[in-house]
């Protein structure tokens, strides 16, 4: 069998650039502990509606998500907590205590949080639970550890009935501790220290991806919904691009395109308002190698990871880097939400940050009124606007600005004069043979930029 394909970036430069923008203030998941400093938070998961931290008290901790407020504590007797996990349906949060001993609870039916304990396992007592998994219909919940166990929870059918209650147990016993667990209808994707496995849960049969070992921490996914990829970290900033199967197809080379600057961070959340910006050149920045510990999707099209200091997005089909930061330090932990980035830091300290496109986020300063930040965001992007007619197309309403800032300089003057040369382009295009013209509604931009991006991702799936 021909040797699986080797694939470098050929490029850099991103066909969407993007920039981090940090609007949102999340000091206030502090308010519970501030009457103690016994108490830390330890880990977190996030989902639609809550966002949740277990702590070194064993309490569960659980907050509104959007916008970020305190809804209760949830105590348990299981001692300190060192992973939580909100089932997909928010029905359900499962948590391991740093003993071994997993639980699942569950949420009340007129919308509360969880109230009472459904499943109690004890498969990995006296072992450090490494990795909780749920399965999309959130009725099965799997459980790997630092000994190389793994366990399944069977949630009741009838959450009022103990009848139907499944005891845990484990089903793989592996050679070396676990890192990941990712599920997909009936497969399992395993990562461990040393190999990676896919699992039919159905039919019982695991088999290895790849015949190369390696010593660490390094994560697997999936990926994509109609055809489903498989895409497993492996030393070198590389990535394996395996089929269903478990078999290998290609592997993907990022360390070159990772000798690149980081993304701009824009802060506007009320207290800091500021960019956040390498100001060494291009070249300065070396290549980078490391291992991808945890690997999960984002924005359906892209894959996300992280390491002590730094976050990483990275396009799997161009083998591309799409943006990272190394703004933040002593990452414990990392999720993605939409298209929101939340990095849990030691400190306890919880960060969202949105990854929107350049014109996106000059849009939105504009529209919230942030008039000098969004100035001073165009000032240093002025060279690399100019040189997209996509961006110059969609930046007709920062012409406001003019009238908000009296001195904005020489560069600035040119890239205003630019956006009002492509406005007028636009405005020619949208006239009638009747004569009538069009008038663009400046509030719905946002608004079209997000159904655009919706149109090339619909459009970008066709095509693969």
């Amino acid at each position: 069998m021909a040797a699986p394909a080797l694939s470098i970036s050929k490029s850099s430069v991103n066909k969407h650039k993007y920039l981090l923008l940090q609007s949102q203030n999340y000091s206030s998941v502090l308010s519970p502990l501030k009457c103690t400093q016994r108490i830390k938070y330890t880990c977190f998961d996030i989902s639609q509606s809550f966002l949740l931290f277990g702590a070194t008290s064993g309490g569960l901790y659980v907050f509104r998500r959007e916008p970020c407020s305190f809804l209760q504590l949830l105590p348990n007797k299981e001692g300190a907590v060192c992973k939580v996990s909100i089932s997909p349906d928010e029905k359900l949060i499962a948590f391991a205590s740093v003993r071994g001993v997993v639980c699942v609870l569950s949420r009340s039916e007129s919308g509360g949080c969880a109230t009472r304990c459904l499943n109690r396992s004890v498969e990995h007592n006296g072992s450090e639970v490494t990795a909780l998994c749920w399965v999309a219909t959130s009725d099965q919940l799997f459980v790997g550890d630092k000994q190389g166990r793994l366990s399944v929870i069977n949630v009741p059918i009838f959450m009022s009935k103990n009848i139907f209650n499944v005891p845990a147990f484990v089903f793989m016993q592996l050679d070396s501790g676990v890192v990941q667990v990712c599920s997909h209808g009936e497969r399992l994707l395993v990562s461990t220290l040393t190999r990676c496995y896919v699992c039919d849960t159905e039919k019982e049969q695991y088999r290895q991806v790849g015949s190369k070992l390696r010593e660490g921490e390094y994560g697997a996914c999936y990926f994509g919904k109609d055809q489903v990829k498989i895409f497993c970290a492996r030393p070198g900033s590389r990535l394996w691009e395996v089929d269903d199967d478990g078999v290998v197809k290609s592997t993907h080379q990022f360390k070159q395109a990772l000798a690149k600057q980081p993304s701009f961070l824009v802060q506007n959340s009320g207290e800091n308002n500021n960019i956040i910006f390498s100001e060494l050149h291009e070249s300065s920045w070396p290549e980078q190698s490391f291992n991808f510990a945890k690997l999960s999707v984002f924005l359906d099209k892209y894959l996300f990871t992280f390491k002590q200091d730094g976050i990483y997005i990275f396009d799997p089909e161009e083998v591309d880097v799409v943006l990272w930061s190394n703004c933040f330090q002593d990452i414990i932990d990392a999720k993605c939400f939409e298209d929101i980035v939340y990095i849990f830091t030691s400190n306890s300290e919880i960060h969202a940050l949105a990854v929107l496109t350049i014109e996106k986020c000059l849009l939105k300063l504009y529209f919230q009124k942030d008039y000098e930040l969004c100035l001073d965001l165009c000032l240093k992007l002025a060279s690399t606007l100019m040189q997209s007619t996509a961006m110059m197309s969609k930046l007709s309403p920062l012409l406001g600005l003019k009238s908000h800032i009296s001195d904005y300089g020489h560069d600035l003057l040119i890239l205003f004069d630019q956006i009002e040369k492509y406005s007028r382009e636009k405005e020619n295009a949208l006239q009638l043979d009747s004569g009538i013209f069009l008038i663009e509604n400046h509030h719905l931009c946002l608004k079209q930029l997000n159904d655009q991006n919706d149109e090339t991702l619909n459009s970008e799936k066709q095509k693969n």
